[in-house]
C-alpha cells in the first residue's frame, strides 16, 4: 500500500484472509465491506 489511510472516519470491526492468502477483507463501522490484494494493496 501507499501509506493511504484505508478508513478516515470510521473503525474497522472485522478483518478476514481468504483461505488461499491472496486477500484481506475488512468491515467498518460505515457498513462497507472491503477487499483487497495482499500483493498490490489495491
Amino acid at each position: 500500500m501507499n501509506g493511504e489511510a484505508l478508513y478516515l472516519n470510521f473503525s474497522v470491526n472485522a478483518v478476514a484472509v481468504t483461505s488461499d492468502s491472496k486477500q484481506v477483507i475488512s468491515a467498518s463501522d460505515d457498513k462497507t465491506i472491503k477487499v483487497w490484494s495482499i500483493k498490490t494493496g489495491a
